[in-house]
């Protein structure tokens, strides 16, 4: 359901604050590549870790979009800037409720189409919103939300994704619970939509099998992105059951979504034996291989690269791009330089945002750590996975809002 926010005691003097700090978004001017952040966008906000939630406008005003989750009354709220520095008033957006949500962009040529998936907050069904950007305007205009899957007490939904094939089918993913009495099992699924609509029909499948039954678990995460085809690539971490006294994995898998039948691939286990759910952050390069980052945090702790060295993953290499104990990491691809190179966001310690660029594709290496200097511990990040207008966006939650920056 598409709402508005009342305006509570706390967003009344967030907009106060607003006016005081300076002028509003319309009458700002400034450039972002004066500042690359982290700029606060509001300080009631959160997100869940491996989320999709920034990006800036290619096209019409060029503005940025950051969306979080406000606990105050569990929905998913978004806010537009023309510079990164500056945030509008909280836009209206959909109920939400364990923090669970993504998006995605695609540019049809004559606006831009935002494709939204959120969990609610009882049974954690799994929403969908399709929204556009005109060229002319700044706010999001949304179609009526979709419950694609209902969810439920023993059918919970956990570490949404959302993409849209290059076939043009937005395609969701996320950790499904399966209630099999008196135990549970834990797939990756996805969902794909028979055409890029306000009201497409779906048709799940299962992407990553469980492999045993086991007691009730808490969480999971999923990360899609698709550049090619019909396909889409899918890197998830669940508590399959491999090792039973440590359930979670790390795996990923290449799939094809035609809008009429699905068709599965090999399943690729990066790491077994987790004691918790690992967020994996997945993006494809230039020849539509799979590449993901991880962040473990011991007995050895250690932030890995999984670099696919064929497009539906069966080989990879790996690449340690740090020691240091990682609380939150997103992964992109930048695509504005040439070759293209990825872009490894982390955070350790209890200050600073940290990044790495690859040299590229061809001859791989990954180079010197950057350090964004910030007073506060990320407690997650989120990025927009791709390049938008020569730039990395991202996201960074602390215990006193969301920040906006980029790279």
């Amino acid at each position: 359901m598409v709402r508005m926010r009342a305006l509570t005691v706390v967003g009344l003097a967030a907009i106060a604050m607003a006016f005081l700090a300076g002028p509003m978004l319309e009458a700002t001017t400034m450039n972002a590549a004066a500042s690359s952040g982290p700029n606060l966008v509001s300080t009631a906000a959160a997100f869940s870790a491996s989320s999709r939630l920034v990006f800036q406008n290619p096209r019409g005003l060029h503005r940025y979009y950051a969306m979080y989750y406000y606990g105050g009354d569990f929905t998913w709220w978004y806010e537009y800037s023309s510079d990164g520095i500056s945030w509008s008033i909280p836009q209206s957006s959909t109920d939400g409720g364990l923090g669970s949500g993504s998006w995605w962009i695609n540019d049809t040529g004559s606006l831009l189409v935002v494709h939204f998936v959120a969990t609610d907050l009882i049974g954690s069904k799994l929403l969908y919103l399709r929204g556009t950007i005109a060229d002319t305007a700044q706010a999001i205009t949304w179609s009526a939300g979709q419950i694609v899957d209902p969810g439920g007490n023993n059918a919970r939904n956990f570490g949404l994704s959302v993409t849209r094939t290059a076939s043009g089918r937005p395609v969701i993913t996320a950790v499904k619970e399966v209630f099999v009495n008196p135990t549970y099992r834990y797939e990756v699924r996805g969902w794909g939509a028979d055409a890029d609509s306000s009201a497409p029909v779906w048709k799940s499948t299962t992407l990553v099998p469980s492999v045993n039954s086991l007691a009730q678990q808490n969480p999971g995460f999923t990360s899609a992105y698709a550049t090619t085809g019909d396909y889409v690539s899918v890197a998830g971490s669940a508590a399959r059951g491999i090792n039973p006294s440590s359930p979670w994995d790390v795996t990923w898998t290449r799939a094809s979504w035609n809008g009429v039948t699905w068709s599965t691939g090999p399943v690729t286990v990066l790491r077994s034996g987790e004691a918790q759910a690992r967020p994996p952050s997945l993006v494809l390069d230039e020849a539509a291989r799979p590449q993901a980052l991880v962040a473990y945090p011991g007995p050895t702790p250690q932030l890995i690269h999984y670099r696919g060295t064929v497009p539906d993953g069966t080989t990879y290499q790996t690449y340690v791009l740090s020691t240091q104990v990682v609380t939150s990491s997103t992964l992109s691809v930048d695509r504005s330089v040439n070759p293209a190179s990825l872009k490894a966001i982390y955070h350790y310690g209890t200050t600073n945002i940290y990044w790495k660029s690859s040299s590229s594709f061809a001859t791989f290496s990954w180079g010197p750590e950057n350090t964004i200097s910030w007073s506060q511990t990320a407690t997650d990040l989120s990025s927009s996975q791709r390049e938008c207008l020569g730039r990395v966006h991202g996201l960074v939650e602390s215990s006193n809002g969301v920040y906006y920056f980029n790279i």
